[in-house]
């Protein structure tokens, strides 16, 4: 890749990314209880971005390893110490150079000031190393892809997530900057021409814009759309869904259950009835498994439908 591609892949890596870990810190903290992350997706994206940069910028200079670490170190708890502050000081408190001070003091609606102070920095933390690994990277362009394939699958749980729960953490708008970041970093990286080839009638900018304009139309299209209509387009597939599992417990859990009721028949019969002495525990029901299980569907069928 030339300089202009890397910079740009680079820059989506850090939009991407900074989505995902946003999107974990989210969830966290609607878990612990506190309805909201711990840190903002800005203040992610600050410490990641910074410190990408930093390692970069170290690197060009031929300095002891030991002197590199420690100037990270030092620059990410400075940094983190003031965006930890201005983010969760509340409302009405005003900051200051001392606010861990008077971190006792704080009134929040939901969680305790404390844990959420130390959660911040713990987070902090995380963005600042994760920053500095793909900062030292030698292949941004592997980077993206691999953050694209960690960020699809930690976005479909928390998305869920955040459509059943009341608090607004606006994961389905960072998710249209995440496709739309990845997307485009991928086909910048892939189809963008390399430095030197001429320029004249190449089609890799209206590719790449369309793609993403394709996307993000279509994920804000879905998102407006709200979620009555999504339950509502979603009920055929839940009765598809729900037809399928009557058809395989019929035709292939039932016949197990009732060939597993005449082994342990035909074994009871071979080896004999337990003696007297054993005081054998007596079934209320003779009912076989088969029988069992048909008696289980049909108190599932009085109740209302569900996929599960």
């Amino acid at each position: 890749m030339n300089s202009l591609q890397d910079r740009l892949v680079t820059l989506a890596l850090i939009l991407s990314e900074t989505v995902w870990l946003y999107a974990v810190y989210a969830s966290i903290g609607i878990l612990i209880g506190l309805g909201r992350s711990p840190i903002s997706w800005a203040v992610c994206l600050a410490m990641y971005s910074a410190s990408l940069y930093l390692s970069r910028g170290i690197g060009l200079f031929k300095i002891n390893s030991l002197a590199e670490f420690l100037l990270q170190m030092v620059g990410g708890v400075v940094l983190a110490y003031f965006l930890v502050g201005i983010s969760n000081v509340p409302d009405g408190t005003d900051f200051s150079k001392a606010w861990i001070a008077g971190i006792k003091e704080w009134d929040f609606d939901q969680g305790e000031p404390v844990l959420c102070v130390i959660l911040a920095f713990a987070m902090s933390a995380i963005s600042w190393m994760r920053g500095g690994f793909s900062g030292a990277a030698d292949f941004p362009m592997q980077a993206l892809m691999f953050s694209f394939r960690i960020g699809i699958m930690v976005l479909a749980i928390t998305v869920t997530l955040d459509m059943f729960h009341p608090a607004e953490l606006h994961l389905n708008m960072l998710m249209l900057l995440f496709f739309a970041s990845s997307l485009g970093g991928m086909a910048i990286g892939r189809i963008m021409p390399a430095q030197g080839t001429s320029m004249n009638g190449s089609k890799w900018a209206q590719i790449i814009v369309v793609l993403i304009a394709a996307v993000v139309s279509l994920g804000a299209l879905f998102s407006a759309l709200g979620h009555n209509f999504l339950l509502y387009i979603s009920r055929p597939i839940i009765t598809v869904l729900s037809w399928i599992g009557t058809v395989v417990i019929y035709v292939i859990i039932f016949p197990i259950a009732y060939l597993a009721g005449f082994i342990i028949k035909g074994l009871r019969w071979l080896i004999g009835e337990p003696t007297a002495r054993e005081e054998p525990q007596v079934l209320q029901s003779e009912m076989g498994l088969g029988d069992s299980l048909q008696q289980l569907m049909k108190d599932a069928e009085e109740k209302q439908p569900s996929i599960f």
